[in-house]
């Protein structure tokens, strides 16, 4: 078990990227580009219940963004979403959404829980912005790339089509510090 206040992130998630950077046919390219530690984890990817560190993450999407731009970051992490994780949280949504209401912003507010298994040191804050909108801030606990929130884009844009809602998932704003967006 890590001791890192890092982002960290279940090998089951770093394999859907993996899957997904893949499926986007351009694997051999970030192969090339990733550091021995992350090309190490596409080459043997980890067990499912393993934790990844945030730097391997980062340097994942830091090469993504520069091989197709920040926008591909937030694609991948969608397609990922939507075939690994989202069918394994399709009975978590439906029964989150049956207890707390039918809303997307029911199922947002309940983020924390929801992620508990498959991300640590991170933090979820649903507000209410208005009846049908609203802001979620992501909160680590260490400097986060701009990357990493446009992973999290990606993420909540997979949530919104998980619980059959339309929306817009705009860009992540950083505060200051680079603690959350």
């Amino acid at each position: 078990m890590s001791e890192s206040l890092r982002p960290e992130v279940t090998g089951f998630v770093f394999r859907g990227y993996i899957a997904s950077v893949e499926q986007r046919a351009f694997l051999p390219a970030l192969r090339a580009r990733v550091l021995p530690e992350t090309r190490a984890l596409i080459d043997k990817p980890p067990f499912a219940l393993r934790w990844v560190e945030s730097a391997i993450l980062e340097d994942l999407f830091s090469n993504i963004a520069a091989l197709r731009g920040r926008d591909e970051v937030r694609l991948v992490v969608r397609a990922a979403a939507d075939a690994v994780v989202s069918p394994a949280l399709k009975s978590m949504v439906k029964s989150t959404m049956n207890l707390f209401g039918g809303s997307p912003a029911a199922l947002l507010q309940q983020m924390q829980p929801l992620c508990a298994s498959m991300v640590r040191n991170t933090e979820f804050h649903w507000q209410s912005t208005g009846e049908k909108s609203g802001e979620m801030e992501v909160v680590h606990l260490a400097v986060v790339a701009d990357v990493g929130y446009a992973a999290w884009e990606g993420t909540f844009e997979s949530v919104l089509g998980a619980a059959r809602a339309t929306g817009t998932v705009g860009r992540a704003r950083l505060a200051p510090d680079g603690l959350s967006g």
